[in-house]
């Protein structure tokens, strides 16, 4: 879901700003890509962080 969000945003943003309708099909592609792996980094970092809050403190 935040990489669609992502992308949706970039999109609009990019054909808003800079007028970019068509291009080749390969630019979105990439785009495309480079939020579902940022998506991905950030969902890991997300899990790793709430594993590392909910682990028990021995005091």
């Amino acid at each position: 879901a935040p990489a669609i969000a992502a992308a949706l945003l970039l999109d609009t943003f990019l054909y808003n700003e800079f007028l970019i309708g068509g291009g080749t099909q390969w630019l979105w592609v990439e785009i495309y890509a480079f939020l579902y792996v940022q998506a991905v980094i950030v969902g890991a970092v997300a899990r790793g962080l709430r594993a590392y809050w909910t682990e028990p403190i021995d005091g």
